[in-house]
């Protein structure tokens, strides 16, 4: 999801896809992915299912309401 702030709209509302979406059949543990998007498990590269998308979706969800994330946290030089 691309957000920007425009003069003329307020916030307008993207939504990309880069093809990296595809069927699981059990569980996944890859980590790919913007980190405030993602789910704790993810995050964490542990075995997940289709949960994480619900996640995901709440976390657009409230970023849509409140022009905010919904967890603040440092960011950590790599």
């Amino acid at each position: 999801m691309f957000v920007r702030k425009t003069d003329k709209y307020g916030l307008v509302c993207k939504i990309g896809d880069f093809g990296l979406a595809r069927f699981l059949e059990i569980t996944a543990n890859s980590n790919c992915g913007t980190q405030n998007y993602m789910a704790p498990e993810v995050l964490k590269s542990v075995p997940y299912g289709q949960e994480v998308d619900i996640w995901s979706l709440g976390i657009m969800l409230f970023y849509m309401l409140f022009g905010e994330f919904p967890f603040k946290g440092m960011t950590v030089p790599i």
